[in-house]
């Protein structure tokens, strides 16, 4: 049995989509600062002062579905 995937987390054998983490700034950075991911998106090429302030937000904000 492979082991317990953490809270909040859902994994298949090709995927892991888990809550952001402080860690996550550089990979954040990095997709959302090439003008080539963010072509057709509503915002603009992140500069690394926007990707911490991203990951900082989106970690505050309260879980979806939560009853509080």
């Amino acid at each position: 049995m492979p082991p317990a995937s953490p809270p909040n987390t859902l994994e298949t054998d090709r995927l892991r989509l888990r809550p952001l983490r402080e860690g996550d700034v550089e990979a954040v950075y990095a997709l959302l600062s090439d003008e080539r991911v963010v072509r057709y998106m509503l915002f603009p090429v992140f500069t690394h002062e926007r990707a911490e302030t991203f990951v900082a937000r989106v970690r505050q904000e309260p879980e979806a579905g939560s009853s509080s």
